[in-house]
C-alpha cells in the first residue's frame, strides 16, 4: 500500500478530522459486513496472514520524499479473497499494528484505510466467485478484480490523503500509478495460486509461498527505488547544467555589452556550430553541445582590462598578448564545471590553427578537439561578415571564399565544406549574421549568393 509520511500535518484540524472520518468508514464496514454474516474463516490462517502482513509492512520501500510503498496488500489479498470481508479488513489493519507508537495519527489514518481496502477486497471476491460456476476461471477472474480493486483504492486513498495534507497529488500519481499497472497482473498471479494451493493441496501449503512472494515484491520494489533515484539524479543534473550554461550566457551577455561592435557574435557562432554539426550528420546530443560551445567560446574575454574589448584602434603587443589569452581564462572558468569538460577544450582550442600555428598549443590537424574546429570556422566567419572598427563587413560571397582559402592552412577542411553547404542553402539574414537567436523569420528571403561554381571544391584548395 502506498503511503504518504505524516510527520507535521499542514492542516491539523483537517487532517484530524480526516483520521476520524477513515475510522468511522472503517469500523462501519466492519458492522456491516458482520451483520451481513460475514465469517472470519480459519483463525489459524488469518493470524499467520496477519502476521505476514506485520512482516510485509516492515520492508516497506521509500519511492520518494514523501512517498513509501508497502508490501503488505498481498497477505491482505490472500485474506479477502479466501475469506471474506471480515478477514481482509483484520489482516489490512494489522499489518500496523506495530507502528502505533511512531504516530497515532498515522497509524489510524492508514490502519483505517487499509482495512477499509481489506473489507472491499473480501466483498468483491464474495460477489464474483460466487457468480461463476467453473473453479479456475472463477479463481482467475475474482483473482484480477480483487487485484485491480485493491490497488485502484490504494492509489487513490493515497492521493486523497496527500491532498488533505495540502499538497496537489499529481506527482504523485505520477509515480503509483505505473507501478499499480504493474503490480495488478502479479498481484493476481500470486492469488490465483494462493487459493488453488490453499483448495487443492493445503490450507498451510500456501504459507510456504506468501514469505518468498513478499521478498519478490521487495526486490521489485527495490529496483523501482533505484531506478526513480537514477532518474531524479540525472534530472537534478541536467537542472544543475542549465543553470551553470544560463550564468555563462548572461556573462557572454556582458562581454557583448562592451562591444557593440561584437553584439550577438556568440550567438550567432553558436548557431552556425550547431549547423554545422547537424550537417556532418551528428545527432541532437552532438549539436546541442556544438551550440553550447559556440555560445560560451569567448567567455574567456570576461577577464580582459576594461579598455581592450572596446578599443577602436589595432590592439598594442601587450594588449594582444592578453587578448590571445582569453581562450586559456576561458577553459579554466568552465573547467571548474565537471559536466563542461568537452566544452572546456573547445573553448581552449578555438584558435588553433589545422597547420599548427595557432595557440595557445600550436596543435595540429586532428589533435585539434573537433569542437574547437567547428567553432574555428563559425567564429571566423561571423567576425569577417561583421562590422568592425577598422573594416566594413565583407559580402558573405567574399566571406566563404576567404574560409575556402584557409580550408587545410587555417581550417578543417572537412568543416569549411559542410558550413559552405549550409551556407548555400540559407538566407541573406542568416549568411550576414544578423538575425535574432532561433527567430529568423518564416518569410522567404533573399538568398545570399553562396554557391558551388563560385568557389570551386573545397579538396582542391585543402
Amino acid at each position: 500500500m502506498s503511503e504518504v509520511a505524516l510527520p507535521l500535518p499542514r492542516r491539523p484540524l483537517g487532517i484530524h478530522a480526516y483520521a476520524s472520518l477513515t475510522l468511522l468508514m472503517a469500523g462501519g464496514l466492519v458492522v456491516l459486513a458482520v451483520w451481513s454474516g460475514a465469517s472470519l474463516g480459519s483463525v489459524e490462517i488469518v493470524s499467520l496472514l496477519a502476521l505476514a502482513g506485520i512482516a510485509a509492512q516492515k520492508a516497506r520501500i521509500r519511492l520518494g520524499v514523501n512517498i513509501e510503498q508497502s508490501l503488505a496488500l498481498l497477505p491482505l489479498l490472500c485474506a479477502g479473497v479466501l475469506f471474506g470481508p471480515v478477514a481482509g479488513a483484520i489482516v489490512g489493519g494489522a499489518s500496523l499494528l506495530t507502528e502505533m507508537r511512531a504516530s497515532t495519527l498515522r497509524w489510524v489514518i492508514y490502519s483505517s484505510g487499509r482495512a477499509t481496502n481489506g473489507i472491499l477486497v473480501g466483498a468483491g471476491a464474495s460477489l464474483i466467485a460466487p457468480s461463476i460456476s467453473h473453479e479456475l476461471a472463477s479463481i482467475a477472474v475474482t483473482s484480477i478484480a480483487c487485484a485491480l480493486l485493491a490497488e485502484t483504492f490504494d492509489v487513490a486513498f493515497a492521493a486523497l490523503t496527500f491532498y488533505v495534507r495540502g499538497n496537489n497529488p499529481r506527482g504523485l500519481l505520477a509515480t503509483l500509478v505505473p507501478l499499480s499497472a504493474t503490480a495488478v497482473p502479479i498481484f493476481a498471479t500470486m492469488i490465483a495460486l494462493f487459493v488453488l494451493t490453499y483448495r487443492n493441496v493445503s490450507p498451510w501449503a500456501m504459507l510456504a509461498f506468501i514469505f518468498p512472494a513478499i521478498g519478490v515484491q521487495r526486490l521489485y520494489l527495490l529496483y523501482e527505488e533505484q531506478r526513480s533515484a537514477a532518474s531524479e539524479l540525472i534530472e537534478a543534473n541536467g537542472r544543475l547544467r542549465q543553470t551553470s550554461l544560463s550564468f555563462a550566457e548572461a556573462l557572454i551577455a556582458a562581454v557583448d555589452a562592451r562591444d557593440s561592435y561584437t553584439a550577438g557574435h556568440s550567438a550567432a557562432v553558436a548557431i552556425y556550430a550547431r549547423d554545422i554539426v547537424a550537417k556532418l550528420g551528428y545527432g541532437l546530443s552532438e549539436q546541442r553541445l556544438a551550440y553550447e560551445c559556440g555560445l560560451v567560446h569567448d567567455i574567456g574575454k570576461i577577464s580582459l582590462p576594461l579598455g581592450v574589448i572596446e578599443k577602436r584602434g589595432p590592439l598594442s603587443a601587450d594588449e594582444r598578448r592578453l587578448m590571445e589569452g582569453h581562450p586559456v581564462s576561458g577553459e579554466e572558468m568552465l573547467s571548474r564545471i565537471d559536466e563542461f569538460d568537452g566544452i572546456a577544450r573547445a573553448v581552449r582550442h578555438h584558435h588553433e590553427r589545422f597547420d599548427g600555428g595557432g595557440y595557445p598549443d600550436a596543435l595540429v590537424g586532428d589533435d585539434i578537439p573537433f569542437l574547437a574546429r567547428v567553432i574555428a570556422v563559425a567564429d571566423s566567419y561571423n567576425a569577417m561578415t561583421s562590422d568592425r572598427p577598422y573594416r566594413d563587413a565583407l559580402q558573405p560571397s567574399v566571406a566563404s571564399s576567404r574560409l575556402l582559402e584557409g580550408a587545410g592552412s587555417q581550417f578543417d577542411p572537412d568543416v569549411v565544406e559542410a558550413f559552405l553547404s549550409v551556407l548555400r542553402n540559407s538566407s541573406l539574414s542568416y549568411c550576414r549574421g544578423d538575425f535574432l537567436q532561433e527567430e529568423m523569420s518564416s518569410v522567404p528571403e533573399e538568398r545570399c549568393g553562396v554557391s558551388a561554381s563560385s568557389l570551386g571544391p573545397v579538396r582542391a584548395s585543402a
